[in-house]
């Protein structure tokens, strides 16, 4: 099984592949035990419920790309943001932003995998705070752009100036 890394996503969801210590170590003395995995899927996406966020054990999970938020026993929902209206997700591959992103698909060589896109824009509309799902009043929306500072292409900062 090859597992996907990177950034995947479309408008209206977005799946980091990370990975870091599992959480699971800090309670057993750092002994490591079955079902324990260093590569997590966090994925967020809006649901009836609202913004939600789902952290997943991808190598432990029976099939790490079809489960979706709130599905499957190896995810780990939370409810960010009841208010949630809307939730959109834009891409930019450093001359133009995309409506989805695959990391692993090939690059212009058709061999490399393409990496994570150099930016994703978030845009997401809020409700007042306890206002209830569905219900109509005043909303606010929101966009914010995070740079992906490792993205294939981009240029690093050197003391000396710029580097590629």
């Amino acid at each position: 099984m090859v597992l996907p890394l990177g950034v995947q996503g479309d408008e209206t969801e977005l799946s980091l592949y990370i990975s870091r210590v599992p959480r699971e170590l800090y309670g057993q003395g750092g002994l490591p035990s079955a079902g324990l995995s260093d590569i997590r899927r966090v994925t967020y996406a809006l649901t009836p419920q609202g913004l939600v966020r789902q952290e997943m054990k991808t190598a432990t999970s029976a099939d790490p790309g079809d489960e979706m938020p709130g599905t499957g026993s190896s995810s780990a929902v939370q409810i960010m943001a009841a208010e949630a209206r809307s939730l959109s997700f834009e891409y930019f591959d450093g001359s133009g932003w995309q409506s989805s992103w695959d990391a692993t698909a090939p690059g212009p060589d058709g061999m490399t995998p393409m990496g994570s896109p150099r930016a994703i824009a978030i845009i997401l509309t809020l409700a007042r705070p306890g206002t209830p799902p569905g219900a109509n009043g005043p909303v606010q929306k929101y966009r914010h752009v995070v740079a992906i500072p490792t993205a294939n292409g981009t240029t690093q900062q050197t003391e000396g100036g710029t580097t590629p």
